[in-house]
């Protein structure tokens, strides 16, 4: 792969986006691989009509929930930012929260955007923003959280699920930490998160043999200190990012990466994807797409900057509903996203989003010629021969034209070679 620019960069955005059309992907590669990963970790702001249309939304308090997610997959459509959305997106998968438990669906929006701030920021710090969030009290019951009861639920998921993983705490670590998480609720008027000093304890805790009148910022602190933190987020984003099954070795290296950059996440992830194991020929298109990863990759590739909310039945069926994951430890990714109904839900869903783009673009020429126009414009020139010849014979019987090109373009995005990242 490194000796393809074009198809290096191609893999890149990919991986670190939602794929790109010919066009962005020629772009990207005249700026060099390094100079597209450096345009790639440039935070963009958000256009100034979307940021209103958002306000709109969310100031509305009955926004639905189909409402968020195709608002979201958009966003991945259309951002000038695509990995600060991919980051987005990794974050929203680890650091859970979800409907029904959360019933204010804007408290789930303005998570989401607190994920967006963060990703290429710090990790720790994160942690600590994320604790006193209002979704995310609510969906761990931090707001119920008192001095006289502490709940303890935040804090166990924060070291098995966010941190650290199981077997790198102890009962008393959770329990003493939980008393530390205390006071924090939310506004009933405002939706906002308040402490109420009388509900904390200020008592005396020990937490990994540490002792003091610990907070929730200085339980933060403790954790990201533990050995065991630098690699379980090195695991995440590995497995997130380059492979499904990384070596121990490999994470041993990034954990070291990760505690050299204090969990600063950009220089990380520049790291990550500068590495020999992102751009190894093994690492091309070897991962399943995620729902998510198909649908805004499809929606890119056909111009459909506005999913509608449909989208929220489609990725429902497909197997992956934003904004309300399974439980709190989110998506379990990889092979589970692929069985039959799931399979046959990315067909139904091609399908449907093929029938409203406009394919006049793509539209034209012998069959040969279209087909592989499809092939290139869809899958970078990657697809099989036997694809290219069953594309072939669709568009002899039904034509160059955009009628003929509905049936071709979803033989095109059904292949295998498509689902893959």
């Amino acid at each position: 792969m490194r000796d393809d620019p074009r198809r290096r960069v191609a893999h890149l955005l990919r991986r670190a986006g939602f794929g790109g059309t010919p066009a962005e992907i020629d772009d990207y590669t005249q700026l060099g691989f390094e100079g597209a990963l450096d345009k790639l970790l440039t935070p963009a702001p958000v256009d100034a009509g979307v940021a209103d249309a958002l306000k709109g939304m969310l100031d509305d308090p009955d926004v639905k929930l189909p409402a968020l997610q195709s608002t979201w997959v958009g966003q991945m459509v259309t951002a000038p930012s695509p990995l600060q959305e991919k980051m987005t997106l990794f974050l929203h998968g680890l650091l859970t929260s979800g409907a029904p438990k959360v019933r204010e669906h804007g408290m789930l929006w303005r998570q989401n955007e607190l994920f967006r701030q963060y990703a290429f920021g710090n990790y720790r710090d994160l942690l600590k923003a994320v604790g006193r969030d209002p979704a995310m009290l609510v969906w761990l019951d931090g707001a119920n959280s008192h001095k006289a009861h502490p709940n303890e639920n935040y804090a166990r998921e924060l070291m098995e699920l966010f941190s650290l993983g199981i077997g790198n705490y102890t009962e008393q670590d959770v329990q003493e930490a939980a008393r530390a998480f205390t006071g924090w609720t939310i506004d009933r008027l405002t939706g906002e998160a308040v402490f109420n000093r009388r509900q904390f304890d200020p008592g005396p805790k020990t937490i990994f043999g540490q002792t003091g009148t610990f907070d929730d910022h200085d339980v933060v602190d403790l954790i990201t200190k533990q050995d065991a933190a630098p690699g379980f987020l090195a695991g995440k984003l590995l497995r997130f990012f380059v492979t499904d099954t990384p070596d121990q070795s490999l994470v041993d290296r990034f954990a070291g990466v990760i505690r050299r950059n204090d969990f600063e996440l950009k220089p990380i992830l520049r790291e990550l994807f500068l590495a020999d194991e992102f751009s190894a020929d093994g690492a091309y298109r070897a991962k399943i797409k995620s729902p998510t990863e198909f649908a805004a990759g499809l929606l890119k590739h056909l111009g459909v900057a506005r999913p509608g909310d449909g989208l929220s039945g489609l990725m429902h069926r497909m197997g992956q509903d934003l904004f309300a994951p399974p439980n709190v430890a989110g998506w379990p990714g990889g092979k589970s996203w692929i069985s039959t109904s799931t399979l046959f839900a990315r067909f139904n869903a091609a399908r449907a989003v093929i029938a409203r783009a406009n394919l006049q673009p793509l539209a034209g020429g012998s069959a040969a010629e279209a087909a592989d126009r499809l092939l290139y414009h869809f899958l970078d020139g990657d697809g099989t021969a036997r694809l290219r010849a069953a594309v072939t014979d669709w568009l002899t019987a039904k034509g160059t034209g955009p009628a003929g090109l509905k049936g071709a373009v979803h033989l095109v995005v059904g292949s295998p070679t498509y689902q893959l990242n």
